[in-house]
């Protein structure tokens, strides 16, 4: 089964997390999604099996940064281009065309030679033990998350996508948590249905523009409004929930791990991994935070 992962650059954080899934995953390839330049100066020799994709030819000319940059701007005006959102310190263009991407794989595929399964796996997730995607009956081992319905971000992403599909929003049944947890098991047939049901062929726009405009109302529901993990884990109870199974949160999300004193890389915290390993945890995040940007937003969701 192939990974895919999105990152800006091909980092330290980036290697650890790749690192980790060879040792924990197996998987049959890991493929990059990163910026032209980055894939260029990428030195892909720390690990076997890796492919950098320039993002620009996943979905090529009808998604870009500079695209959803245009229409962020012409909806809210340039100050947007300068804000800073989440532990990660994206742009708002630059989170949402991480989630265009990500779900955008899918309509790539055969391009990309992509198994007909594959992971979206964050660049800031480290595995700590085995991963298995299935369980023994074959269904999709579907986390919940850290998140309830009362999360303001939760709302944002109930909103737009029930707007979207007129479906309805899907928490988990044990503790009524929601799906967006990092990591996907995607099919890619699902995957392509799922954005042909945000836009169909006779609404004349692409589904991208679509997620913007229900997802974008007004400023700061846009910095928290939609959800890739949780739109398709959401599609995926409607209409295919035999082919899922729910499993508990086991992985924890910090900010404060890295010392900029000490160092940015995951290579260098050794005892904190061990540590989190033996609590039986998945996999953990090393945020990109180490450096904050002075541009950060804190008023905003995000």
């Amino acid at each position: 089964m192939d990974y895919v992962v999105l990152a800006e650059k091909v980092d330290c954080v980036a290697k650890s997390v790749i690192k980790a899934l060879h040792k924990f995953a197996s998987p049959r390839r890991v493929l990059i999604i990163a910026p032209p330049a980055a894939c260029k100066e990428a030195d892909l020799s720390f690990a076997p099996n890796i492919q950098c994709v320039d993002e620009n030819s996943v979905l090529p000319g009808k998604v870009s940064k500079k695209s959803t940059q245009e229409w962020l701007d012409a909806k809210f005006g340039k100050k947007v281009e300068d804000m800073r959102l989440g532990l990660g310190g994206h742009t708002m263009a630059g989170w949402y065309l991480q989630q265009f991407l990500k779900m955008g794989v899918a309509t790539a595929a055969k391009k990309l030679d992509l198994s007909e399964n594959y992971v979206l796996w964050d660049s800031d997730m480290v595995l700590l033990r085995n991963y298995c995607p299935h369980n023994a009956q074959g269904q999709v081992n579907l986390m919940e998350g850290d998140s309830g319905k009362q999360n303001v971000c939760n709302i944002g992403y109930q909103k737009s996508f029930e707007r979207l599909t007129g479906m309805k929003y899907a928490y988990s049944k044990a503790k009524k948590q929601g799906f967006t947890t990092h990591h996907m098991v995607i099919n890619q047939k699902i995957m392509n249905r799922l954005l042909e049901t945000f836009a169909p062929k006779d609404s004349g726009k692409h589904w991208s523009t679509a997620i913007l405009e229900a997802s974008c109302p007004n400023l700061e529901t846009c910095s928290c409004g939609f959800s890739e993990y949780g739109s398709y884990a959401s599609y995926m109870k409607n209409l295919y929930p035999n082919q899922v199974a729910e499993v508990p949160l086991q992985y924890e999300r910090s900010s404060n791990v890295a010392d900029p004193k000490i160092s940015c890389c995951p290579e260098d915290y050794p005892k904190y991994f061990e540590e989190k390993a033996r609590q039986r945890l998945l996999f953990v995040s090393f945020e990109r935070s180490c450096h904050k940007d002075d541009n950060y937003v804190q008023t905003l969701p995000r």
